[in-house]
C-alpha cells in the first residue's frame, strides 16, 4: 500500500497480470478474504479477477493497469485516513467490512471494458452504448453493468455466500461509486460534498474557520478535522459520500504519484486521446479538442496537464488532504503541475539562419535569371565578374552551413512527444 508503488513493475513481474495481483492482495491484506462477516470464497474470488482482467480492453490507458492502480490508490487513501485518525476498529471512520470490499472492488471495475474512446464520442457517433444507457453516463453505467453481470454468473460470484439483503447493499455501494467516476458531474459533486460538511460542521458547533482552509494551516492540519470526519461518517450515507471521494480521487491520482510514474500516465493518456481523434476523423466527425495529432504540439499538451491538474485534481484533493495529512499527495500535484508549467513556457528553438537562408535562395533565384540574360548579351567583363560571383557564393554558403544550426521538424506525435520528455 506504499503511494510509491509501480502498477507498470508489477505487470513486468506478474507477466502482464496487475489487476489480478493487485487485486488479491489488497484483499488478503486488508483482511477481507477471512472476514466472518462477508463469507468470501477466495477461490472464487481468484476466478472473478482472472475475468475481470481479461474483460478489460487493451487500451493505451484505460486498461486492467488502470484499474489495479485505482484499487491500490482507493487503498492507500483508507490507509492515510486510519493514520489520521487511529482507533482500534478494523477500518477507520467506522467503515464496515462490506463498505470497504465494495470500495475497493469499485476501483478494480470501475472501467472495466472500457472502448477507449470517452462519453462525448459514444454519444455523438450514437454507438450503442448511448442508445442503450439513454446519453446519460454512457461508460460509467457499462462499466457497473459490466462487473455485476461477471459477478452474477455462479462460477465468478464470490459474495454468493453473504446474506441477500448484503448482496443488495454490495451492488448499490458499487454502481453508485463508479456512476461517480463520470468528469460531467465532477464540479456538482465537489459542490455537493462542500455543502454535506458545512452541514456537518453546524450541527457540531464548528465554525467555518475549523473546516475551511485559509492557506496558512499546513494541508490537514485544520483544528476541526477529526469531529468534522467523524460526524460526516455517522451515517450510511456521508460515508458513501466519503467513498465516493475517495474512489474519485484515486481515479485521477496519477498528478499525485511521484513524476516519473505521472508521466509515464500522460504518454498513455495522450496517445488514447489521439486514438479517439483518428475515429472522429475517419467518422467525419469534429476532432475533440487535445485529440488531433496533426495539430498537437509538446506545448498544447502541457498546457492541457496544467489545466487538468488545476481545474480537476487540484479541487478535488484538497477536499481531502484539507482534512487528512497527506503531504506526499500534495507534494507530488504541486512538482507535476510545475514540471507542466515550465514545459508550456519553452518555447520552439528557432534556427536564427531560417530567414537568412530564404533570402539567399530567393538571391540566389535571381541571380540566375540575371545569368541567363547575361548569355543572350555577353560582354567582355562578364566571364571574371561570373567567376567572382561563384567564389563569393561558395564562400557565403560553407559559412552558412558552418554557422546554422538545423532544427529536425517533428512529423510524429511520439516525437513531439519525447521534445518535451512527458
Amino acid at each position: 500500500q506504499e503511494w510509491t508503488f509501480d502498477i507498470f513493475r508489477l505487470s513486468e513481474l506478474t507477466s502482464k497480470k496487475p489487476l489480478y495481483h493487485t487485486g488479491y492482495q489488497l484483499f488478503y491484506d486488508m483482511g477481507l478474504l477471512k472476514d466472518p462477516d462477508l463469507k468470501f470464497d477466495s477461490h472464487v474470488f481468484k476466478q472473478f479477477l482472472v475475468q475481470a482482467e481479461s474483460a478489460y480492453v487493451d487500451n493505451p490507458y484505460h486498461n486492467s493497469l488502470h484499474g489495479g492502480d485505482v484499487a491500490q490508490a482507493a487503498a492507500h487513501f483508507l490507509q492515510a485516513i486510519k493514520e489520521a485518525f487511529p482507533s482500534r476498529d478494523k477500518f477507520p471512520l467506522g467503515f464496515s467490512s462490506l463498505e470497504v470490499s465494495a470500495l475497493i472492488f469499485a476501483g478494480l471495475c470501475h472501467d472495466i471494458g472500457h472502448p477507449g474512446s470517452n462519453n462525448a464520442f459514444q454519444i455523438a457517433s450514437s454507438t450503442p452504448l448511448a442508445m442503450c444507457y439513454n446519453d446519460k453516463s454512457v461508460l460509467e453505467n457499462f462499466h457497473a453493468s459490466e462487473a455485476l453481470t461477471i459477478l452474477k454468473q455462479p462460477q465468478y460470484n464470490f459474495i454468493s455466500h453473504m446474506p441477500e439483503a448484503s448482496q443488495r447493499v454490495f451492488r448499490f455501494l458499487v454502481i453508485e461509486m463508479i456512476l461517480a467516476t463520470d468528469l460531467e458531474h465532477h464540479r456538482e459533486f465537489i459542490h455537493q460534498i462542500e455543502l454535506k460538511l458545512k452541514e456537518c460542521a453546524e450541527q457540531i458547533g464548528l465554525e467555518e474557520k475549523d473546516i475551511e482552509p485559509d492557506g496558512k494551516q499546513q494541508r490537514g492540519s485544520l483544528p476541526g478535522s477529526r469531529a468534522l470526519m467523524e460526524e460526516l461518517t455517522k451515517t450510511a450515507e456521508g460515508r458513501l459520500l466519503l467513498m465516493k471521494l475517495i474512489l474519485k480521487c484515486a481515479d485521477i491520482s496519477h498528478p499525485a504519484r511521484p513524476l516519473k510514474i505521472h508521466k509515464h500516465w500522460c504518454r498513455l493518456i495522450q496517445e488514447e486521446f489521439f486514438q479517439q481523434g483518428d475515429k472522429e476523423a475517419e467518422l467525419g466527425l469534429p476532432i475533440s479538442r487535445g485529440m488531433d495529432r496533426k495539430l498537437a504540439n509538446p506545448q498544447a499538451i502541457a498546457k492541457g496537464n496544467v489545466g487538468f491538474i488545476q481545474f480537476i485534481v487540484q479541487p478535488l484533493f484538497n477536499l481531502f488532504t484539507a482534512r487528512v495529512r497527506t503531504p506526499q499527495f500534495s507534494r507530488n500535484i504541486d512538482s507535476s503541475l510545475k514540471y507542466w508549467q515550465k514545459s508550456a513556457a519553452k518555447k520552439k528553438k528557432i534556427n536564427t539562419h531560417t530567414g537568412e537562408r530564404r533570402k539567399k535562395q530567393q538571391d540566389d533565384d535571381n541571380k540566375k535569371k540575371t545569368s541567363s540574360l547575361d548569355k543572350d548579351q555577353p560582354s567582355s567583363g562578364s566571364a571574371p565578374k561570373a567567376a567572382e560571383k561563384a567564389a563569393k557564393k561558395t564562400k557565403k554558403t560553407k559559412k552558412s552551413e558552418k554557422d546554422s544550426v538545423e532544427i529536425p521538424e517533428l512529423h510524429t506525435q511520439q516525437e513531439q512527444i519525447d521534445a518535451v520528455d512527458i
